[in-house]
């Protein structure tokens, strides 16, 4: 497990790594964070009452089991940043690198959560 870095610069196509960079690692541990805290202040809003969940597929999982919709939800998040991070030195359709996409998602989350809670300040809709 000595590879830590691409060998080729000239490598459009992308490598798989022995080891991430920190990089990679802080915006995945990030995205995670994130993803809970997501899922905290949803189901805080819908206490509250303030919101509705927008996706259909996790409406379903919150209506059934609130438990079911948060291992749900963290399990897909993880499996998903597994699948980026590993493949974090590739590039999308020649220009763009998996490393900015999850760079991305983490700004997603981030603007998520802070517009999460300024909704936490909202007064309830019931």
């Amino acid at each position: 497990g000595r590879r830590t870095a691409i060998r080729r610069h000239n490598d459009t196509t992308g490598t798989y790594l022995d080891r991430y960079q920190p990089g990679v690692v802080l915006v995945t541990i990030g995205i995670l964070i994130f993803s809970g805290l997501d899922a905290t202040l949803t189901l805080i809003l819908l206490a509250k009452g303030t919101a509705t969940e927008a996706n259909p597929f996790m409406r379903v999982l919150i209506e059934r089991d609130i438990q079911l919709f948060v291992n749900v939800k963290m399990f897909i998040t993880a499996f998903a940043l597994l699948l980026l991070a590993m493949h974090a030195h590739f590039t999308l359709f020649k220009k763009i690198r998996v490393e900015q996409v999850m760079r991305g998602l983490l700004g997603f989350y981030v603007a998520l959560v802070g517009y999460e809670l300024i909704m936490l300040t909202l007064p309830s809709m019931t």
